[in-house]
């Protein structure tokens, strides 16, 4: 849901979703967080739903599970 309403045509929610999953990305770990940059091949506004989204969770402040030092987990695209 947080990514459909972001969306021009929501009904393709999941076929973006599978589309960030399956694309290819780095990890950087620093000391405050996890950084995850993500390079999908997506359009100009399939894009800005993404950024959107990730934005979305950002806000929530996560945390990979079994992190000792409880770094935020973050999302960005290239």
């Amino acid at each position: 849901m947080l990514l459909a309403k972001r969306m021009d045509r929501p009904r393709e929610a999941k076929k973006l979703l599978a589309t960030l999953f399956a694309s290819p990305g780095t990890v950087h770990v620093g000391s405050c967080a996890v950084t995850v940059h993500l390079m999908p091949a997506a359009s100009d506004g399939e894009r800005a739903s993404l950024r959107a989204f990730l934005a979305d969770l950002g806000r929530r402040r996560l945390s990979l599970p079994g992190d000792p030092l409880h770094r935020r987990l973050a999302w960005a695209l290239k």
